[in-house]
């Protein structure tokens, strides 16, 4: 749960810069003969990430779904670890901050 929603949270954040790089690098493209072949070019690889990003929403979605039904069940063992030792105490914060991060991005 928490292993998959780490690298699906990656995956979305680098789709959603490469859409904002492929659609500077369109705007950025200087007139001359080659212009449409790159405009083409940019514009099909711009497709392709729009075309990824529905699929890793539901995947993340999914896994935050699934860990938040993990803590929510074991809230009682979650408080145990947490009261266990400040070292602990920081992982689960930790934890907790790529959840909410997850959950922005879904």
């Amino acid at each position: 749960m928490l292993g998959a929603c780490f690298p699906i949270t990656a995956d979305l954040k680098y789709y959603l810069k490469d859409l904002n790089d492929a659609r500077a690098r369109i705007a950025a493209v200087p007139p001359s003969d080659d212009a449409p072949f790159i405009i083409r070019q940019e514009t099909q690889a711009l497709e392709e990430t729009e075309r990824m990003i529905p699929d890793a929403v539901t995947r993340l979605g999914a896994a935050v779904e699934q860990l938040d039904l993990f803590l929510t069940a074991r809230a009682s063992e979650v408080a145990e670890f947490k009261a266990s030792s400040p070292e602990a105490a920081a992982t689960l914060e930790q934890v907790l901050q790529q959840l909410a991060t997850a959950r922005e991005l879904v």
